[in-house]
């Protein structure tokens, strides 16, 4: 059976990245939080902490760890979305709230006035308030399709959301960073194979041309 070749120990290719004095650079296009979370990674020992501290032993592993984080960073963004929509339809919802129900009393008034020159009157004396109760009512009208309305409840979900967002948004941050830098260990681990394969095939010229 042919031996499957043993792949190297990406700790191993860091050393021998860092003794070769080749330079780490960053990767282009890679959006990260915080820039000096990256600057520190020309660092071999903390190259190597990020490592070993996600139980990374080989490029592949390293390759397969980031396809994986995406994917979840992917995910986690997805959620991020449904839940900040939420939260702007709950703000609009509690928004209106108080336009609502501060002219609501009013508006009931004029509607049962009976006499047209008394209720003109009415009108032209609290037009502002009608008009903001009857768009408040329009906005409800469209949005609840004669559901009640509920601001306490509004509120009460719109807290719980902002504090899962608050936790997703810091998981986004931190997956984001995480991709960034696998992304230039991945890069940058890449140049160091060509690099060396073509110092090995300098080599095999140099001595084919001493036989």
């Amino acid at each position: 059976m042919k031996e499957i070749p043993k792949e190297d120990s990406l700790i191993e290719m860091l050393m021998r990245f860092h003794d070769n004095g080749i330079k780490f650079s960053e990767v282009r296009d890679v959006s990260v939080s915080n820039l000096k979370k990256i600057a520190k990674f020309k660092d071999l020992t903390h190259l190597i902490a990020f490592v070993q501290g996600n139980n990374i032993g080989t490029l592949s592993e390293l390759a397969e760890k980031n396809s994986e984080t995406k994917s979840e960073l992917k995910n986690h963004k997805s959620k991020l979305i449904r839940t900040q929509t939420r939260m702007k339809e709950l703000a609009e919802l509690l928004d209106n709230y108080p336009r609502y129900k501060e002219n609501k009393a009013l508006y009931l008034k004029w509607q049962s006035i009976t006499n047209p020159k008394k209720k003109e009157k009415f009108y032209d004396k609290h037009y502002g308030e009608i008009a903001l109760f009857k768009t408040a009512k329009t906005f409800y009208d469209n949005k609840l399709k004669g559901s009640k309305l509920t601001p306490k409840a509004w509120q009460r979900e719109l807290d719980e959301l902002k504090k899962s967002a608050k936790v997703d948004r810091a998981k986004v941050e931190k997956m984001g960073d995480d991709v960034a830098v696998m992304e230039t260990l991945i890069y940058n681990v890449q140049r160091l194979t060509n690099y060396e394969e073509k110092d090995k095939e300098i080599q095999r010229r140099r001595s084919a041309e001493l036989e």
